[in-house]
């Protein structure tokens, strides 16, 4: 069987230097507890080599036609992992959670580009999505979740199949200020990400230069703004088939949401399984170590609580859009709302 239709046989990441790609052995429930499908995939055996030339001259052979996908884009902690949990449903559809490959890709279309071998990035891109349109089942719908870093290349992925679709799950400002200031750790990822997000916001239109950033607070803003901007960009074109909702939003009424979402997605989830869902299923787990419990009424108690001891912080990071963009300062909502 071809590497193409075995799900079987997980194509993880692309290693253009020497030319080769990892294939990690899965089966369907390996896909399932898997986090994230990059270095963390938990697969069933250790990953193998295989040649990337061999790989490439037989997506030219087979000339495979675009799968159609659905796509959950995010602005990273806002809850993307739980909305791909609820929509994991073996025999009905199928999710890839933030693929090395892709992330791969967004780098190589910002920077250098990935090899001779390969051509242009869109090449790239589309044996990516060719590798990740596999199923189990012809029944089961497949949808990815890529990492936050693949915002830029969100429109050529949607845009690859006329009956594509997305959502853009977002956090407000605010909200995205807690989730990445409230530790130290993620204060240091923050600034990982600055040449990444003013690489976007440049392109965009939206020149910041190279200038220095005077705190984590206004790294905060930077960050969302670049993802924010290029969302909000994509969900205004009507040509494609994107919705936005807000993190609030789902976890407000995540009844709602997810058969909003199957419904765009084209996923037949019944009432049962949404309520299982959402009673004893992932909302009730912790969506990246599923083996913990999750208390949803005592998290947003805390973040009450970090938000009320960021007060200054989020405050800072407002000023700094208000300056650079101010459309974006106090934005709540974006464009054409799944609920």
């Amino acid at each position: 069987m071809s590497i193409f239709d075995d799900p079987m046989q997980y194509v993880r990441s692309f290693d253009w230097q020497n030319q080769k790609v990892d294939v990690v052995p899965m089966n369907r429930e390996k896909y399932s507890e898997s986090t994230f499908l990059d270095r963390r995939t938990l697969g069933l055996d250790v990953p193998k080599s295989a040649s990337l030339a061999r790989l490439l001259q037989e997506y030219h052979q087979l000339d495979l036609p675009s799968p159609k996908l659905g796509f959950i884009f995010h602005t990273a902690f806002c809850g993307s992992t739980l909305l791909s949990r609820c929509l994991d449903l073996p025999g009905y559809s199928m999710v890839y959670k933030e693929p090395l490959t892709l992330h791969q890709v967004a780098f190589a279309k910002r920077y250098e580009g990935p090899s001779d071998l390969f051509g242009d990035t869109s090449e790239c891109l589309s044996v990516a999505l060719t590798l990740l349109g596999k199923n189990f089942t012809q029944h089961e719908t497949i949808l990815i979740k890529p990492s936050d870093s693949c915002a830029n290349i969100a429109r050529e992925m949607l845009s690859g199949h006329e009956k594509s679709a997305a959502i853009f799950l977002f956090a407000t400002l605010d909200d995205f200020c807690v989730s990445m200031l409230k530790y130290s750790f993620r204060r240091e990822f923050l600034h990982k990400m600055l040449d990444r997000s003013r690489f976007d916001l440049n392109n965009s239109g939206h020149k910041i230069g190279n200038g220095n950033i005077e705190n984590d607070a206004q790294a905060a803003a930077v960050v969302w703004l670049a993802l924010i901007i290029q969302f909000d960009d994509i969900l205004k074109d009507r040509s494609l088939n994107a919705r936005s909702l807000n993190k609030k939003d789902f976890f407000r009424n995540p009844e709602n949401a997810l058969d909003a979402a199957a419904q765009l997605f084209g996923v037949s989830m019944s009432p049962e399984q949404i309520e299982r869902a959402t009673t004893s299923g992932p909302f009730k787990r912790h969506s990246k170590n599923p083996g913990a419990a999750f208390d949803h009424d005592s998290y947003f108690k805390t973040v009450a609580k970090q938000r009320a001891s960021l007060d200054d912080e989020i405050q800072e990071a407002r000023n700094w859009i208000r300056d650079i963009a101010p459309r974006y300062s106090e934005i709540g909502s974006l464009a054409r709302p799944l609920i």
